[in-house]
């Protein structure tokens, strides 16, 4: 084989004598290794990013409307809903069960938003004025629920208003410093040194009443529980 780089590309063989004879089956077969390279023959999926893209925008969506939905039920059913009862009139209630003779404080709970008071009735079994008066001062009467309950070994009265329910600090000030406000369980009470931490306890410069729960141990004395 003779190469003549004078003239044109292309192979000859050692019998031409002209050298613009060439065999161009070899340049057609050049040609085509070099147009099939990598470069010219892959293409790149520009659907692959935009659906991608697509996803992302999706997602958001759904994301951001499920944040409405949730919190459109939440005011529906809980801020909408809620009720707030003033900490005096609920002290008021508590004491006049305390301490009226007819009547046993056996216990009291304001746990998860709720009030539910039990106690017992030593005369007719029939309500008081003073005792519905009490009761409604919390909301009317249409709002709260009374029913005989099983307690234990006996029958007993329980008042129950509905969920939803705040206490808020009757003599809370924005004026004031807030009290530094600890939790402490009293444990063997009686009827005295309960009514003394209701007084002292609702009378502090808090804006709300924690959730506590008062039990009767025997006839004379108490517990108060708070919620942890």
């Amino acid at each position: 084989m003779e190469i003549n780089l004078l003239n044109r590309k292309g192979i000859h063989t050692k019998s031409d004598h002209d050298f613009r004879d060439v065999d161009k089956s070899f340049i057609l077969k050049t040609d085509q290794v070099l147009n099939n390279d990598f470069e010219s023959e892959h293409k790149v999926d520009t659907d692959l990013s935009i659906k991608r893209s697509d996803r992302g925008k999706i997602f958001f969506v759904c994301l951001f409307t499920a944040l409405i939905v949730g919190f459109s039920v939440y005011y529906q059913f809980f801020i909408n809903q809620k009720v707030f009862v003033e900490s005096d009139k609920l002290k008021s209630l508590i004491q006049y069960v305390i301490n009226d003779e007819d009547l046993n404080l056996l216990e009291f709970s304001f746990q998860n938003y709720s009030i539910d008071l039990k106690f017992e009735i030593n005369s007719d079994g029939s309500f008081s004025n003073a005792l519905k008066s009490h009761a409604s001062n919390l909301m009317s009467s249409d709002k709260y629920r009374t029913e005989i309950v099983k307690y234990g070994d006996i029958q007993v009265i329980s008042i129950k208003y509905p969920p939803f329910l705040e206490v808020v600090n009757s003599h809370f000030s924005k004026d004031f410093d807030l009290d530094q406000y600890l939790t402490v369980n009293q444990i063997n009470i009686d009827k005295k040194s309960l009514n003394n931490f209701l007084n002292n306890d609702f009378n502090r410069n808090i804006p709300k009443i924690p959730n506590f729960k008062i039990n009767r141990v025997d006839d004379a004395l108490y517990n108060i529980v708070f919620s942890e």
